[in-house]
């Protein structure tokens, strides 16, 4: 069996380097933009629908933190 080495050289190298920035770019501006609506969300509701949820308001950011993030802030 053989194998042919695949080489990304000039442009298609450069081409891939561009659209994976871009990809991640995008990517943290959905995220920063979910963040966001989610806090927004959260402030929207009354103390005891927060409660309901197990929540307090001080919570708000951390709770849609590990919302989109998935880790703790």
């Amino acid at each position: 069996m053989t194998f042919a080495p695949i080489h990304r050289t000039g442009n298609s190298a450069l081409k891939l380097t561009i659209s994976t920035g871009i990809y991640h770019m995008i990517q943290r501006f959905e995220d920063y933009r979910n963040f966001h609506n989610t806090v927004g969300e959260l402030r929207d509701l009354n103390d005891a629908q927060l409660a309901d949820m197990g929540l307090h308001r001080s919570e708000i950011k951390r709770v849609a933190h590990d919302a989109v993030y998935g880790t703790k802030a």
